[in-house]
């Protein structure tokens, strides 16, 4: 499917003191390399919202857009600029209420989504925030080559996670802290 999607970096998943762990190292995000994923809308869909990390030329996250829970993912043998597989996933499986409903937890910056749906936005303030801290154990970083993997895959993980919480519940996800 062809999509016309706005985005912005999802600036509001990390606290303002969000530090990366790295093998007992205490780095700023942008000492280890930690890229703030992407957030926004399928234009034209007022229930829709999007989470995508773009790394190497490809994007890889989550779409919700005319009730479908749309899948991005990258294969190892995938060479830059190259299409991401997509597959549609049961958003039952991952929503309480998979209609959606009018909770949108400031699914983007509040003037984009005051502009783009007034009646269904809501501030980001008035969002549950839930702090949160996440860390890789050493078969993680393994299996994905580095620490710096690690931790983008995590924060990649989380940002789908608060796109799904936001609607759902509206409550949004801050992280304090990625360790491995």
């Amino acid at each position: 499917s062809d999509f016309d999607i706005h985005l912005e970096p999802n600036t509001d998943l990390f606290t303002e003191t969000s530090v990366v762990i790295r093998d007992g190292v205490r780095l700023t995000r942008s000492q280890a390399g930690l890229r703030t994923p992407l957030r926004g809308y399928v234009n034209g869909d007022t229930k829709s919202w999007v989470r995508l990390q773009a790394h190497d030329g490809i994007a890889e996250g989550l779409i919700y857009a005319s009730g479908t829970l749309l899948e991005l993912r990258a294969d190892s043998s995938m060479t830059a600029g190259a299409a991401p597989g997509i597959a549609e996933a049961k958003i039952g499986n991952y929503l309480a209420h998979p209609a959606g409903g009018t909770t949108s937890c400031g699914t983007v910056s509040t003037g984009a989504a005051a502009a783009f749906n007034p009646k269904q936005a809501k501030r980001r303030q008035d969002c549950q925030w839930i702090d949160i801290q996440v860390i890789a154990d050493f078969t993680h970083v393994a299996e994905l080559g580095s620490a710096a993997n690690s931790e983008a895959e995590m924060v990649n993980r989380i940002n789908e996670v608060d796109g799904l919480y936001r609607m759902d519940i509206n409550y949004g996800l801050k992280l304090e802290e990625v360790s491995s």
